[in-house]
This record gives C-alpha cells, structure tokens and sequence, in this order.
C-alpha cells in the first residue's frame, strides 16, 4: 500500500514527513468499520426478510394500518440499506481507496450513446408526455 502514498517534499522537515506520512496511512484504519458495515447489510437483509416472512403469515387477520405499518417498516428496512451502501462507496472511495470494480461497472453502464441511439434521441428525445 506504500505505492499510494504521495512522495513528501524534499523542502520540508522529516519530522512533518513523517507525522504527514502516518496521518495519510492512518486512513487504512477506517477498512475494518467498512467491514463492520457490510456485515450490518446482511443484518439489515435478514431483518427484513424475517419481517416480511412473519407478517406474510398474518397477512389475513392484517387491518388495513398494519397493512401500512408492514410496508412502511419494509421502506425503511430498504432506505437504510441503502444508507448504508451510500456511506461505504462514498467513505471508501473516499478515504481509503478507489473501487476498481465500481469504475469497471459504471465505464460499462454509462456507455457513450452510439448513433441507432442518437437517431432515436434526436427524433423522440425533445417531445413531452403531452405528445
């Protein structure tokens, strides 16, 4: 992990390069909160799904608020899921390292508009729902 470390400038005192040198290696202490989140993922999966399974066996006796509640519990199951993938890529990315897969994936999704698509954006791309 040395390679990611940028080469101090020879100008300053060794004593800065090197408090500078372990502050910035200091960021790979934030890798195992990372794990610590993930496992929190397959906790947040196995809690909805246990949620999900116990009320499809109520789902008959279920008044229409408990109806409501169930979804509304399952939202926010999902929403803090996706908090939680949120602070990952974001802190990672961030602090720590560049996802190499992620960039792979996104180069992939986000493919330039090729021309069959141009043609079609330039015919259908400028009108409304309105028509």
């Amino acid at each position: 992990m040395s390679q990611d470390i940028p080469p101090p400038s020879p100008s300053s005192p060794p004593l800065e390069r090197a408090l500078e040198t372990l502050i910035y290696s200091s960021r790979w202490l934030m890798a195992p909160i990372y794990l610590g989140l993930i496992s929190s993922l397959f906790i947040l999966i196995f809690t909805f799904f246990r949620e999900l399974w116990t009320s499809l066996n109520e789902l008959t006796h279920m008044n229409e608020t408990d109806i409501i509640l169930l979804v509304l519990n399952l939202i926010d199951l999902s929403l803090a899921g996706n908090l939680v993938l949120i602070i990952l890529f974001s802190g990672y990315e961030s602090f720590v390292s560049k996802i190499d897969a992620a960039h792979r994936d996104r180069d992939r999704d986000l493919d330039p508009v090729g021309p069959d698509q141009q043609e079609l954006l330039a015919r259908y791309g400028g009108q409304t729902a309105s028509g």
